[in-house]
């Protein structure tokens, strides 16, 4: 929260956190900033042009929303003007929010959703650096593409046996797939099974016709 000059009086402790990891960066643009000394300092210090800075915040009157990187981090800046019950602008509060982690988790996603168009699910989203929500959203993402990994190396083993005459390959079954998943394990299965039959009974019809010749013979 800042006063009509910009000039900090309030910050939790989220914002604290999140200018001290990116302190060195800021550093390069204005080298006396001090993470730990926010409060009574000016945001001017964050703009390339405060004059320009000053007279956006001067005009304002609905909340504005910005994106910017510093460095390797990802920010995203929610301000709105502060005004008191008769409507007079008594300065600023603005949501100071660190999106290094969800912009970096986007492209994650992204990398590995054109691998999968590929046909490569090799690719596995990173959780070293995941936390929180992220870490959760990032394994269950994991989670999925291993599931459909493992349905698709099955369904190939099975028809790759079909393929060379292998009619003993079928997708284990124990009941603890729901879904569209025990419907595919039990259609595969249930279509080896009709092969198998079908074979058999060609092999029998062959094994009659050739009795028959013998005999007629």
């Amino acid at each position: 929260i800042t006063d009509q000059k910009r000039v900090i009086w309030y910050a939790n402790k989220y914002v604290f956190e999140s200018l001290k990891r990116q302190e060195s960066v800021i550093k390069q643009r204005a080298p006396q900033f001090n993470a730990e000394n926010l409060i009574g300092m000016s945001i001017d210090i964050f703009h390339a042009n405060p004059h320009h800075q000053a007279g956006l915040l001067e005009r304002m009157t609905e909340p504005a929303v910005s994106e910017f990187k510093l460095g390797n981090y990802s920010n995203r800046v929610i301000a709105k003007p502060l005004v008191n019950p008769q409507g007079k602008k008594m300065g600023f509060v603005a949501e100071w929010h660190d999106m290094t982690h969800a912009r970096g988790l986007e492209l994650e996603v992204v990398k590995m959703i054109d691998s999968v168009k590929s046909g490569d699910f090799t690719h596995r989203i990173n959780l070293k650096d995941k936390e929180g929500f992220y870490r959760e959203a990032a394994l269950g993402i994991n989670s999925i593409v291993d599931i459909f990994d493992a349905w698709l190396k099955e369904i190939s083993r099975v028809l790759g046996g079909i393929e060379v005459g292998d009619l003993t390959q079928t997708i284990f079954d124990d009941g603890s797939d729901a879904g569209v998943f025990t419907d595919l394990a039990r259609h595969t299965n249930a279509a080896v099974d009709n092969l198998q039959q079908l074979v058999m009974q060609i092999r029998s019809s062959a094994d009659a016709i050739n009795n028959a010749a013998r005999e007629m013979a």
